[in-house]
């Protein structure tokens, strides 16, 4: 018999698996970083179901089945929510940032060394120059500057001695000048030479400078410190008024039609002619700011005669004042070809109280007469009446005298035509002890007291009562 009997076991047993969709159109909330283009709710796609394996979606309105991205599973979607994960995706891994410049420098690994070693190179260039003085430069003078904390106001005041020029600080301008640099002081009284010093140095300009350099000269230039005198109106020569005329010579003072002339004379004066309709009158110019200012002095062209020469000298003259009571004469000569003093003594004969030489010829042209030196024996150093005749030549003059102290004196003075202009010997001489140093120790036994203050000076009405009161008493004793 063919006809079915219903069995509930086989019915179970041989039935098929429902499509398994009992959570397919259950929601699931997505990450933040979801983009907001994407649903809020995402579909959990068909799982175990090989029909649908493998299978693109065709775009919008694609059948739930199709295959989905990855779901994110709740406890991922809600770590991802937390404060420090957030914190981890806004900050750049360092890891990543390490590997990065670690690949650029295996990439050129020969562009950083380089690099380095330029870094290097400079820095050590820079400590070089640091370390080398600056130096004082005003004409041919040339002192390196060894007072590290010294403004440019207290070279002012050092030098204005050597330098009379400089002692008007009003006057008188800074610059330093290194390398390819040329800085202009505008507060001297304030700003430091060093500070200056390696400003410049750190100066793209003056390392630029050093790079390009050719020469040895270039590459280690000195760092000069210059003053300069300013010009002034004060004291210029003003220009001659149209009223006014400069003549030479009588002539062309008679001849001129200015109503003032100014006419030099035989006797060295300066003459004023004023022509009126009652006459001409002449008289010595008291005042012609026209002409410019002129002083007594002497400045010096060449070095400084060195000390050591100077007490060469003294001990010769010493010599011939102890064992003879004699005085001598020496002649400091400077030669051109060796640029160094040199000192002669030439023929003469001598006593206790003069002198007689004689030069048989004439020095070579190289040879520059500098001065001439004698000693007075143990008299006073000064100048007698017979040394006024004899040194008319233009040039230095000295005179030793008191040989018998353990320091002689020693005046000097310059011959211009004739006419003496004295000076100190420091303006001659060179004045450097340093060869002589005393011990350090010395200064820690000294000490200086309080300054005591002056006396009050009378009030200027005080005095006039008390000269009123001699007139009155004056004029009593006068009665």
């Amino acid at each position: 018999m063919s006809e079915h009997i219903s069995d509930p076991l086989n019915d179970f047993l041989n039935a098929k698996e429902p499509e398994n969709d009992l959570f397919a159109d259950v929601p699931f909330p997505v990450s933040e970083e979801t983009d907001e283009k994407e649903s809020t709710y995402r579909k959990i796609p068909f799982v175990g179901n090989s029909e649908f394996e493998g299978t693109e979606p065709d775009g919008p309105g694609t059948s739930l089945h199709a295959k989905q991205p990855k779901q994110t599973s709740l406890f991922e979607a809600a770590l991802a929510q937390t404060p420090a994960a957030q914190q981890q995706q806004a900050e750049p891994p360092q890891k990543e940032l390490s590997q990065k410049t670690s690949a650029q420098e295996e990439k050129d690994p020969f562009a950083a060394a380089l690099e380095k070693a330029k870094a290097q190179s400079q820095e050590r260039l820079a400590e070089s120059f640091a370390e080398k003085d600056a130096v004082f430069s005003y004409g041919k003078a040339k002192d390196p500057i060894t007072d590290r904390d010294c403004t440019f106001e207290d070279l002012r005041t050092k030098y204005e001695t050597d330098f009379p020029e400089l002692s008007e600080s009003k006057k008188v301008s800074w610059s330093v000048a290194y390398g390819k640099v040329t800085k202009t002081i505008l507060n001297p009284g304030s700003d430091k030479v060093y500070d200056i010093k390696a400003e410049i140095e750190k100066s793209k300009a003056f390392l630029d400078g050093i790079n390009k350099a050719k020469t040895d000269a270039e590459k280690q230039p000195e760092c000069l410190v210059k003053p300069r005198v300013t010009a002034q109106s004060k004291g210029e020569t003003l220009r001659m008024p149209s009223y006014k005329e400069y003549c030479l010579t009588s002539s062309d003072a008679q001849a001129s039609t200015k109503p003032i002339v100014i006419l030099p004379a035989r006797d060295g004066k300066i003459y004023e002619i004023r022509k009126t309709p009652v006459g001409t009158f002449t008289a010595p110019a008291e005042n012609l700011p026209e002409l410019p200012e002129v002083h007594n002095g002497f400045q010096m062209t060449l070095p400084k005669i060195p000390m050591h020469i100077l007490m060469f000298i003294v001990n010769f003259f010493e010599k011939l004042s102890d064992q003879f009571a004699l005085e001598a004469l020496v002649h400091i000569l400077y030669d051109t070809i060796r640029r160094k003093y040199v000192v002669r003594v030439p023929q003469q004969e001598l006593t206790p109280v003069s002198v007689r030489s004689s030069i048989e010829k004439e020095y070579p042209e190289h040879m520059i007469h500098v001065m001439d030196i004698h000693s007075h024996s143990t008299m006073p150093a000064q100048f007698s009446a017979i040394d006024d005749d004899d040194e008319k030549a233009t040039r230095l003059y000295a005179v030793v005298g008191r040989l018998d102290k353990v320091f002689p004196d020693i005046t000097v003075r310059a011959s211009c035509g004739g006419k003496f202009v004295y000076l100190r010997p420091q303006d001659v001489f060179e004045t450097d002890f340093k060869a002589y140093p005393y011990p350090s120790s010395w200064n820690a036994n000294i000490s200086f007291s309080k300054e005591k203050k002056l006396p009050q000076l009378p009030s200027a009405s005080y005095c006039l009562k008390g000269q009123e009161k001699v007139n009155e008493i004056l004029k009593i004793c006068t009665r």
